[in-house]
């Protein structure tokens, strides 16, 4: 099991970062039933109306620089644009952390390869 780095609500629009009643073309990206449902539970009547649902959070990034907007990414994803201001953190809303898991055979003949694909996952514990 691992965490992996948090998502956060990203604005290609600056003076939305400290207002979410700012937030336009609003992207939902479906990371999964648990982080869909903090969403829900956190924002409630407050949530951001999804104009554009996608699968992929690569898809989302590249759409929100095409076309501006908002949406929750991985940091990791998003740091560089962080840093030539093209993006900016939205900074009251709220921060999802989530896991992620591998199984596999513990006889395998791959298992020394699975293991040292798992390193490539800072947060990894074995």
């Amino acid at each position: 099991m691992a965490t992996v780095p948090p998502l956060h609500l990203v604005t290609t629009e600056p003076s939305a970062c400290n207002d979410i009643t700012l937030l336009d073309n609003y992207i939902m990206v479906d990371y999964g039933d648990a982080i869909n449902a903090q969403y829900r539970r956190d924002f409630q009547m407050a949530a951001p109306p999804a104009k554009h649902y996608m699968s992929q959070p690569r898809i989302a990034l590249n759409f929100l620089l095409d076309a501006g907007g908002s949406a929750y990414l991985p940091r990791q994803m998003t740091f560089e644009y962080i840093e030539k201001k093209k993006l900016y953190i939205v900074d009251e809303a709220p921060v999802y952390s989530r896991e992620i898991f591998a199984a596999y055979l513990a006889k395998s003949q791959k298992v020394s390869i699975i293991e040292q694909t798992l390193q490539l996952f800072p947060y990894v514990t074995l």
